[in-house]
């Protein structure tokens, strides 16, 4: 399947998915939040300017995202003696996303972007909630993740992936 840019009379949903947290003290100033969120506003005024209906989840910046930890992991080079820290994903829960998606009518794309190849399972998590809702509407996976490891992203569920 070859990547269908959206038309005047499509309905698009973007969703910008939670992200990994390792270290949660240096995540909320970090610049990865501010870049990230500048990058995906002007694919949705993109969109906006191109579709019927382009509507948009933000799940890192939604009010009703929280910080979930969800154990340790080894941060530092293996070389040295790395400490354990935090990790967990920022952002909408899975039922909140799904609550979310209930309420509104079928997109005819699913537009999910990524931005570090570490924000993979919280991707995988996004594009199955994606289908869970809308089991017809393909979901395209497109960022540096999706460019980086495009394979990898047709494997954990996108049905089409903008390299």
């Amino acid at each position: 399947m070859g990547l269908q840019l959206p038309s005047g009379s499509d309905n698009v949903l973007l969703i910008a998915p939670p992200t990994m947290v390792v270290d949660h003290r240096m995540f909320l100033g970090s610049h990865r939040m501010y870049l990230e969120r500048f990058f995906v506003r002007r694919l949705h005024q993109w969109l906006e300017a191109r579709c019927k209906n382009a509507a948009f989840i933000d799940c890192q910046t939604d009010p009703a995202s929280v910080l979930s930890l969800r154990g340790q992991r080894t941060a530092g080079p293996k070389s040295c003696a790395p400490e354990k820290v935090n990790c967990g994903y920022h952002g909408l829960g899975r039922h909140e996303l799904i609550t979310r998606l209930r309420s509104m009518e079928p997109p005819d794309q699913v537009w999910i972007t990524t931005l570090f190849t570490y924000d993979r399972e919280p991707v995988r998590e996004t594009i199955s909630a994606v289908k869970a809702v809308f089991p017809k509407s393909p979901v395209v996976v497109g960022g540096v993740y999706a460019t980086l490891c495009p394979e990898d992203a047709r494997a954990i569920g996108a049905d089409d992936v903008h390299e």
